[in-house]
């Protein structure tokens, strides 16, 4: 067979497919095909539950540099302050002396935090460790 024949019987192949396929789809089996996708992708997807409403995804307002800078500076001081309450329980003498001195810096705030963990503390360890750690930044 020479390229004429190949090419002539490819367009003949194409021909049929088209009309195959728009025969198909005047039949109705093309809709009744894409419905059952549809169906199936349906079944799939999550539906809300009846009275149930979804609020729509709007992001809130953002923060200003004010409250970003002060809630930065109370994480950077609770977590000094956590760092000092281990250095406390492992007698680390060293290192809760330094830490204990960037702490007075803000004292005030320190403290408040420290009596926050002492009405939070859940067992008596950790009462008795945040007491200590209270009484020694109020000494």
């Amino acid at each position: 067979m020479n390229r004429i024949h190949l090419v002539v019987l490819g367009g003949m192949a194409v021909v049929v497919m088209a009309f195959i396929l728009l025969s198909w789809s005047r039949n109705g089996q093309s809709t009744k095909v894409a419905s059952k996708i549809t169906d199936r992708v349906d079944s799939r997807v999550a539906k809300p539950n009846p009275g149930y409403y979804v609020p729509p995804n709007i992001r809130p307002a953002p923060a200003s540099t004010d409250a970003i800078s002060k809630a930065t500076g109370e994480f950077q001081l609770k977590s000094t302050l956590r760092n000092y309450r281990v250095a406390l329980a492992l007698g680390q003498t060293r290192l809760a002396d330094a830490l204990k001195r960037a702490l007075l810096r803000d004292r005030t705030d320190v403290v408040r935090f420290a009596r926050e963990e002492v009405d939070h503390a859940k067992t008596a360890p950790d009462h008795e460790l945040a007491l200590r750690t209270l009484e020694s930044l109020e000494k």
